[in-house]
């Protein structure tokens, strides 16, 4: 959430002109900076403040990916509130961990050799 104190929970909101600015931001780290590309939901979103009054936020939200993702600075994974680089060893077996079919899930897998005119349309 951009808009949102992270110590207090407080919102503070995000100026109103600037929202398209932050918005675009966003997109760009999202797409742009970070390899392969992360599909961001995001969502303009108006909560209320302490004082009672609404204020804009924008809410991101990063679906799960099989991928493994690399920032401008490397690779990372979350420990507490902070973010730590990964050593060589944790990247091998993450990279490992994902490369197994097992965990791509049955219904999103391709059957080899099929096409549309394989599907049954009127199956009940």
């Amino acid at each position: 959430m951009l808009g949102v104190d992270d110590r207090t929970r407080e919102i503070i909101g995000i100026p109103t002109d600037r929202l398209d600015l932050v918005e675009a931001f966003v997109c760009e780290i999202c797409l742009d900076s970070i390899a392969p590309p992360l599909g961001p939901i995001i969502e303009r979103l108006r909560l209320p403040s302490s004082a009672g009054d609404e204020l804009p936020v924008i809410k991101i939200e990063i679906p799960r990916s099989l991928f493994v993702h690399q920032s401008p600075g490397g690779y990372f994974h979350r420990v507490g509130s902070s973010k730590r680089q990964m050593s060589p060893e944790y990247l091998a077996r993450l990279f490992q961990q994902r490369s197994q079919a097992r965990l791509i899930r049955f219904d999103e897998q391709t059957v080899p050799g099929a096409n549309l005119d394989d599907l049954i349309p009127d199956y009940p």
